[in-house]
């Protein structure tokens, strides 16, 4: 059935797998196992909710039980590696980690900087929230979101008041048992006839750098997919998505995404499909060999920590677009050099006018003032020819010296032509 846009629609509600509220300790952190007794999920859907916690204590990935719950189906943010839009993991990555298995014997843990940037994420969510409910929407999008609306509901919107409320339950589809979806917020859109229209509302952060390039038109497409799936589990007609890189106003994006019968079609097929043959049926999935290319599996050799990537055609090409990157950089510092110096010497033309006075105001063609001031600078230093010098001379006062020694320790990645053929 096509789905239909129409203010106070009756929602189809999915099944409630558990209130992740629940599972939050006061401090913040998500229980563990050993902290609180769960042996199963009240979900209708048996068959998928008891978890062999034996397993997921012996996975030393699986910190929690809301991550062990999630391995009973598959998230919002897994669907985009199921239709290939990650950039960091792929189907056979997913199947592990929803069999309960780690596929490299003695896999690191995962890195304190990556922990790091999902609690900032997880930590910013309520004020992108905030932010979006309490400036941002009136600012910049109420007019053109409203537009988006009219045109989907057939009749005139207008917005007279907006908030986002916490969700913090986890969501089971009743016709497609795999698909599970936990929302960061609900957005409530108040009508000016007092009708209220409720969507999703979620939230991202990104890197300054990044923001304009990667949001300014859409969502990234991993995004996207998740919460196309969302909008299919929850039965909602629109979603909001919204991202915040610093505390530059200006880089702040929302998009505002409808439902799309289509897409709906798409989860269900590439979910069930991977969930009923691959994780129930304990069979790993094959791979194109693109994404073959990209897995980044190593080759150990006894007593070195070379890593052999000489197949790996992902390596190998990242390799030549550097090479790539550093004869293009070479070139502009070249050219960068080169006025440098041009510069300096024009520069210099003007100072031997000074005589001996401190400054000079210079105009330009287009008729603009320039004040051109000579500025001394004193600079103490205290070479290594120096410092050998004094310890020769005062002996005494090497080992004081020395204790006010701060030690710093850097690590820099360098490329070099092989000698071994």
């Amino acid at each position: 059935m096509a789905h239909t846009f129409k203010i106070g629609r009756q929602r189809n509600l999915p099944d409630v797998v558990c209130d992740v509220g629940a599972l939050t300790a006061p401090d913040g952190h998500l229980y563990t196992q050993d902290e609180l007794d769960v042996n199963t999920i009240d979900n209708p859907d048996g068959s998928l909710s008891t978890i062999d916690w034996n397993k997921q204590a012996a996975n030393k990935f699986r910190k929690n039980i809301w991550e062990s719950i999630r391995t009973t189906g598959l998230g919002g943010s897994d669907i985009g590696i199921l239709l290939g839009h990650s950039h960091f993991r792929n189907v056979l990555d997913l199947y592990y980690d929803k069999i309960g298995q780690i596929p490299v014997t003695g896999a690191p843990e995962p890195e304190s900087s990556k922990e790091y940037l999902f609690d900032f994420g997880h930590a910013m969510e309520a004020f992108v929230a905030e932010q979006f409910c309490k400036r941002v929407f009136w600012d910049r999008y109420k007019e053109s979101f409203e537009t988006k609306l009219s045109e989907k509901y057939g009749e005139v919107v207008i917005v007279s008041g907006i908030e986002c409320v916490r969700d913090t339950h986890m969501y089971r589809l009743k016709s497609c048992p795999c698909l599970l979806a936990d929302f960061d917020f609900l957005c409530r859109l108040t009508l000016m006839d007092g009708r209220v229209l409720e969507g999703i509302f979620e939230c991202k952060t990104t890197a300054p750098y990044q923001i304009a390039e990667k949001w300014t038109d859409a969502p990234p497409e991993s995004y996207q997919d998740q919460i196309a799936d969302y909008m299919l589990i929850g039965d909602y007609d629109f979603a909001i998505i919204a991202c915040a890189a610093d505390n530059n106003y200006n880089n702040y994006y929302a998009h505002l995404v409808f439902r799309d019968e289509d897409k709906d079609t798409e989860i269900v097929k590439v979910a069930s499909d991977f969930w009923n043959k691959h994780v129930l049926a304990k069979k790993p999935p094959e791979i194109s060999g693109d994404v073959r290319d990209a897995i980044l599996t190593y080759e150990p050799t006894v007593n070195t920590s070379v890593i052999d990537f000489t197949k790996n055609g992902y390596a190998n090409k990242q390799l030549q677009l550097y090479l790539e990157a550093k004869a293009r950089k070479s070139e502009i510092q070249k050219e960068l050099d080169a006025q440098t110096e041009k510069a300096n010497e024009h520069l210099s033309n003007i100072a031997k006018l000074l005589r001996g006075q401190k400054g000079a105001r210079v105009k330009a063609e287009d008729g603009t003032k320039y004040v051109l001031s000579i500025e001394e600078t004193e600079k103490e230093s205290f070479t290594q020819k120096e410092r050998s010098e004094l310890f020769k001379a005062h002996p005494e006062l090497k080992s004081l010296i020395q204790s006010f020694y701060k030690k710093t320790t850097s690590r820099s990645f360098k490329v070099k032509k092989d000698k071994q053929r």
